[in-house]
């Protein structure tokens, strides 16, 4: 059988997988949405939005030639202010989410010699063969469903953190335009006077 015939074969099956998977991850989502993301947050990324379409309708292929420098400057002032706002915010956000991947290790940690009992435990009950060990994918597939939910959230954590850190980077492309089209703009002021 080749991977075509591989894959017809458990398409169905694929397909099911990846249905399950994606209500699970939209729930996870939600959940993770109304738990984590803040009312601030959702406001200062409304508004930088905002002020970057208010951008956009004045520019042009040669860059923000249509808007004039008192619009550039206040929209400059204003993402300036939203961007230290959100740059807290994420640092926060990152700081958790950091936090929470180091939470993750110690409890992978703690529970494997648990785990591991609980696991000799269970064999000792099926077999008494002192021959048969538990090996370390065992203990390390028991662990995982242990900390299961403490793995997605850190995962939704780091992803938000992601998430805020981009649209920072973002802003700061942008505040970087703007600073260089209101230079030019005092320039040309300079040169028609």
């Amino acid at each position: 059988m080749n991977n075509i015939e591989l894959f017809e074969s458990k398409k169905k099956e694929i397909e099911s997988s990846f249905e399950e998977f994606d209500e699970f991850y939209s729930k996870m989502d939600e959940f993770f949405k109304k738990k984590e993301v803040s009312q601030d947050e959702i406001e200062i990324i409304s508004q930088i939005h905002l002020i970057v379409e208010e951008l956009d309708k004045g520019k042009t292929k040669e860059g923000f030639v249509s808007l004039n420098g008192d619009d550039l400057t206040r929209s400059d002032y204003k993402l300036s202010q939203y961007l230290l706002s959100l740059g807290e915010i994420a640092s926060q956000k990152a700081q958790k989410a950091n936090t929470m991947g180091r939470w993750v290790k110690w409890k992978r940690h703690n529970e494997w010699n648990p785990a591991k009992q609980h696991l000799e435990d269970k064999l000792k009950e099926v077999s008494e063969d002192a021959k048969k060990r538990i090996i370390k994918e065992d203990i390390e597939s028991e662990v995982s469903k242990r900390i299961f939910a403490d793995s997605i959230i850190e995962s939704m954590m780091a992803g938000h953190a992601d998430l805020l850190l981009n649209i920072y980077d973002s802003t700061r492309s942008v505040l970087t335009a703007l600073a260089h089209r209101i230079n030019l703009k005092r320039q040309e002021r300079e040169i028609n006077k």
